[in-house]
């Protein structure tokens, strides 16, 4: 049975909605403030929190951010008076999934409840999959060389560093660089993997940087590189020996600074991208 806990300090508000969600068939638990919040964490582990803003003790706001460091993937939809939209948008940007505004809609709340619930029970799937792929390796094999790279794999994965994989042609070193992506805790951003040796030497720059609108002739709109394409995820640059010498110099700039400047382009864009590249 999903649970909601409630957090709200006027009575009449906390007996509606507990009533609305029972009828729901929730489990409900409620609240009047902030601080009752927290404590409730400890024995009650709720699906979804509604939060009131305007609370004793401790807001909504304060409440929500000491919920985040608790259990940072809680979900919580923001309750606010009406009018206040600043507010509630505050609350999304610090971590809150949704939020109502009072005088609410009993069916709206009940709506927007379930959605909580089935986004709650979505993650849930997703990363049980996630963890049967972990399982279930493509890597297989019971060699003890082979045993000792899946080890290391995992070691690596929990690190940020920029991985250098060796071995010959058709060893398999994207696999190994998939692998320690899904390790990793960036395998829900992307994996993007490019070979170096297939590009031409005048795309090469356009391909990892990106450029601008109007930068060359046929650039008739903005366009993302790889850099940014796997931003906060992985990047795999396959045959990296190949790129010509003013481009490594390049890529070597981007992974000191971790800032790329698309063609034509004058900003810097910020980029959070793990780099794994294979020499043979």
């Amino acid at each position: 049975m999903p649970k909601v806990l409630i957090a709200d300090d006027e009575t009449r508000i906390r007996r509606v909605m507990t009533l609305l969600l029972k009828e729901e068939g929730y489990e409900v638990k409620s609240v009047e403030n902030g601080r009752e919040v927290l404590d409730a964490l400890s024995s009650f582990r709720p699906d979804v929190i509604l939060l009131d803003q305007q609370m004793p003790v401790m807001t909504g706001v304060e409440a929500l951010e000491q919920i985040k460091k608790i259990r940072p993937n809680q979900i919580v939809i923001f309750v606010t008076a009406f009018g206040s939209i600043a507010l509630a948008v505050d609350a999304v940007k610090k971590g809150a999934y949704d939020f109502i505004e009072k005088p609410f809609d009993n069916d709206n709340l009940i709506l927007k409840v379930r959605r909580a619930i089935e986004h709650c029970n979505m993650k849930g799937e997703i990363k049980n999959l996630k963890n049967k792929l972990k399982e279930n390796s493509s890597i297989i094999g019971e060699d003890g060389g082979l045993k000792q790279v899946i080890a290391q794999v995992k070691r690596v994965a929990e690190t940020n560093a920029t991985v250098l994989i060796t071995g010959e042609s058709g060893t398999g070193k994207e696999l190994i660089a998939q692998a320690i992506h899904s390790y990793s805790n960036r395998s829900d951003a992307p994996f993007v993997a490019i070979n170096c040796g297939a590009i031409p030497l005048s795309l090469i720059e356009n391909e990892l940087f990106g450029h601008e609108k109007g930068a060359f002739t046929d650039a008739k709109e903005a366009q993302a590189g790889t850099f940014e394409r796997a931003n906060g995820g992985t990047l795999f640059l396959d045959e990296i020996g190949e790129l010509p010498m003013d481009a490594q110099v390049k890529l070597l700039r981007v992974l000191e600074e971790r800032k790329v400047t698309r063609i034509g382009g004058k900003r810097t864009i910020p980029v959070d991208v793990r780099i794994s590249c294979d020499k043979p």
